[in-house]
């Protein structure tokens, strides 16, 4: 992907959070004086449900939209209301504004954020680069925020940076489906069973840990808004220093989430929330109250992260459901946050609550560890389905490896056959022959050659009538000497060591030149197939289960990366590296 794009992206991500920060900070904060205590605390959780449904209205009228046209007329009208709406309530705050705007205004911003979601999700798609975004994008949204809101406190300055955000986003946007094309996208025609089973088992899992996690949060939001409320947001409030924590937490999922492909970001989650279970203790004495927001700020920073980050590299593989499951992590997070506050935390005993929590990550825990052991088998699973060849005769014909015995008696039995079908026509012996070198596969050095000599003879009418001539007038010769020079050629062949010597050397390179240029799995992948293959892009899309569109996003990547224009140079390339050996 272009540099350009990479920082556009990450642009977009951060404005998008920056505004929705600042707009839930705005409602409930400036509220204070217009409507106040138990109304206060229902209109904070109606806010997060009006958000919530218009994640949902986007994924349903969005697909609903057939043209690109009518998607961009959509998002616009949305983002006008959303724009003229906030204006009123940051200039001319009132009972009306907090009670009947403020809910329309998070109810349009779940419609853009749902757009931005997927959009976002689609443009990083197998990037490696989903943490990255998600961390610089909150880091600087958090950091904007707490400075225009907390400490400059200044409604003007906050108009002009959403004002400047809108602007900014509008170029952007313009040419947004020409970088992420929505036929790259992956399908089921495109993607195989496996790595569909595998995203469906990370996509439940990813559920079950948001899920149980914010039971956990939930206590400690609630707690923390009530007390606000108490207080007037004098003695205890949520935008002080402390929330600026949440930004190690982003950065931390970002950074383990790119770290191979995100195989620990699930313990990541887990380790975070775990202190949370001591959290009631903490916060009924109200000791160092500060020190517990900091710390509590940094699990909410590893929760959101990792909310986005699942949910956006999840996403695309579920076609037409992918815009809806790009936002679930926020719909996780509105509805079982809102469901989860009604509880009656004010009435528990500590030991229920730290009852709820043992429990809540004891699933989590299990939830962990039934990924981990899937897992394993689905690795197994592949390793067994592996076949020792890399490449295939004929078509994409997939079998074992015949042992080096049965291939020659096999080969033996082919050529004795044909002198007894000289009563066939030449034709059909030729294909006869072809058939037969099909069903072998990676045969000695020589035979292969000799087959794909034969493939060719056949295509070629010349060719094919000199060698139907040759046979009529010598055919026991003919099959003799063919006999007799496979089977000689097929029954010494090379010692492995030297191939072996040779993957292992090319694994080595390869590896190199991919940390070299920072290429993702999928990208090494491809590159592979351009250097030692000859199959078209078709063939190569086939061959790794995506479509033809994600391939050539994947093979300009890889251009950009190298500074080269073709396959001879990426060749040049590798040459050029395997020499510095």
């Amino acid at each position: 992907m272009v540099k350009s794009k990479r920082i556009h992206i990450s642009m977009v991500f951060a404005i998008y959070l920056y505004i929705f920060i600042s707009i839930a900070t705005m409602t409930n904060k400036n509220s204070v004086g217009y409507i106040d205590g138990d109304l206060h605390i229902i209109m904070y959780y109606v806010d997060q449900i009006m958000f919530v449904v218009g994640i949902l209205f986007n994924a349903f009228f969005w697909a609903r939209l057939g043209k690109d046209k009518h998607k961009s007329r959509y998002l616009r009208v949305s983002a006008v209301l959303f724009y003229l709406e906030s204006f009123i309530i940051i200039l001319y705050p009132s009972a009306f504004a907090f009670l009947v705007l403020a809910p329309t205004v998070h109810f349009l911003l779940g419609a853009l954020g749902g757009a931005v979601h997927y959009f976002v999700a689609s443009a990083l798609l197998e990037t490696g680069l989903i943490g990255r975004t998600i961390a610089i994008g909150a880091a600087v949204a958090y950091l904007l925020q707490y400075l225009v809101q907390i400490l400059a406190d200044s409604n003007l300055i906050l108009l002009l940076l959403i004002i400047t955000g809108g602007i900014t986003l509008i170029p952007i946007f313009k040419n947004s489906w020409q970088w992420i094309i929505l036929e790259c996208l992956p399908t089921e025609d495109t993607v195989s069973r496996e790595t569909l089973s595998d995203k469906r088992e990370r996509l439940n899992t990813a559920i079950i840990l948001s899920v149980s996690a914010v039971v956990l949060l939930s206590y400690c939001d609630s707690w923390l808004i009530r007390r606000m409320v108490e207080t007037d947001f004098q003695t205890v409030s949520a935008y002080t220093w402390p929330r600026l924590f949440a930004i190690p937490g982003y950065i931390l999922v970002g950074l383990i989430g790119d770290y191979k492909e995100g195989r620990y970001v699930n313990i990541t989650l887990f380790s975070a929330v775990l202190w949370l279970i001591i959290c009631p203790v903490l916060l009924s004495d109200n000791v160092s109250l500060m020190l517990i927001m900091v710390v509590f700020y940094i699990a909410v920073g590893v929760y959101m992260g990792y909310m986005y980050f699942m949910f956006f590299t999840l996403s695309p593989y579920f076609g037409k459901y992918g815009i809806l499951y790009a936002s679930l992590g926020r719909i996780i997070e509105g509805t079982a946050g809102v469901l989860f506050s009604l509880l009656p935390w004010n009435g528990m005993k500590t030991w229920h609550i730290i009852a709820i929590g043992i429990m809540s990550v004891s699933i989590m825990a299990a939830a962990i560890a039934r990924s981990f052991i899937s897992g394993k088998e689905a690795e197994k699973t592949q390793e067994d389905s592996e076949m020792p060849p890399e490449e295939i005769i004929g078509g994409g014909l997939e079998a074992r490896y015949a042992a080096k015995q049965d291939t020659t008696e096999a080969l033996k039995a082919v050529v004795q056959d044909i002198p007894e079908a000289v009563e066939v026509t030449a034709q059909e012996t030729f294909e006869a022959v072809y058939a037969a070198g099909q069903c072998n596969l990676e045969p000695a050095d020589g035979v292969g050659e000799s087959l794909a000599q034969q493939r060719e003879d056949i295509s070629n009418p010349e060719s094919f009538q000199q060698k139907t001539d040759d046979f009529h007038k010598n055919p026991a010769q003919q099959s003799e000497g063919s006999a007799k020079d496979t089977v000689s050629e097929y029954e010494e062949p090379e010692t492995n060591e030297g191939q072996d010597s040779d993957a292992k050397s090319r694994k080595q390179v390869l590896d190199r030149i991919s940390s070299e240029y920072e290429f993702t799995s999928r990208e090494q992948e491809v590159f592979e197939k351009l250097i030692f293959t000859e199959d078209s892009g078709q063939e190569i899309a086939d061959a790794l289960f995506i479509s033809r569109r994600v391939l050539q996003r994947h093979v300009a990547a890889i251009y950009e990366k190298t500074g080269t224009k073709s396959r001879v140079g990426l060749y040049r390339l590798y040459h050029k590296a395997s020499m510095g050996d």
